[in-house]
C-alpha cells in the first residue's frame, strides 16, 4: 500500500502535490495554502480534495487474480 500511495503523489500534477505537501508536512490548512500557492481559497480547498481522493484509492483492494469470467464453464 506505501508504494502505492507513493506512485499516486509522484504521478499526481503537481499543483496537487504542492497542496498536499504544504498542508500535511508544513501542516498549513487551506486558507494558508492558498496564501502560499497564490490561488483562491476554494482553489486550495478543491486541490486538497482532489490530492486527498486519489490518495484514498491506495487504500482500495487489489483485483483478484485469477481466472477469466466464466473460465472452465461448459458450453
Amino acid at each position: 500500500m506505501a508504494a502505492r500511495a507513493d506512485y499516486i503523489v509522484t504521478s499526481m500534477p503537481a499543483p496537487l502535490r504542492a497542496a498536499l505537501e504544504l498542508a500535511y508536512f508544513d501542516r498549513r490548512d487551506y486558507r494558508q495554502t492558498a496564501a502560499e500557492l497564490g490561488v483562491t481559497e476554494d482553489e486550495a480547498r478543491r486541490r486538497l480534495r482532489l490530492g486527498l481522493q486519489l490518495l484514498s484509492t491506495a487504500r482500495a483492494p487489489l483485483p483478484e487474480a485469477g481466472p477469466p469470467p466464466g473460465y472452465g464453464r461448459a458450453l
